[in-house]
């Protein structure tokens, strides 16, 4: 079974956007992105109000571990070192993964709360 969203076309930076403005709409106190040595975002942090009060969240966009599924799925793609075109499309799909964990997260906090 494929990776979900592997081929996704949506550049990150646009589906960070949608992030924020899910998190937006769902009443986020604060959104923070972390970036690592490399330039690239890391991680996204947000503050969301829950039953059990403003509740922080830290969550990895792990470009590394979907480039590496990327490399096991689509073997012919594979090079010796880094390959920028599957590096790009493991960012894309990252963020859309994330995307999807967050508006998952956001419809339960809302069947709770």
């Amino acid at each position: 079974m494929p990776l979900l969203n592997y081929s996704t076309t949506i550049p990150a930076y646009k589906t960070a956007n949608e992030i924020q403005e899910i998190l937006r709409k769902h009443g986020a106190k604060a959104v923070m992105f972390g970036y690592g040595n490399n330039g690239e975002i890391e991680y996204l942090n947000f503050v969301v109000q829950t039953p059990y009060g403003e509740t922080p969240f830290k969550m990895p966009v792990n470009i590394m571990a979907v480039e590496v599924i990327l490399h096991k799925q689509f073997p012919r793609r594979r090079s010796y070192g880094s390959n920028p075109v599957i590096h790009e499309q493991a960012m894309r799909v990252a963020w859309r993964i994330l995307k999807d964990w967050v508006e998952a997260q956001m419809a339960i906090l809302m069947l709770v709360w």
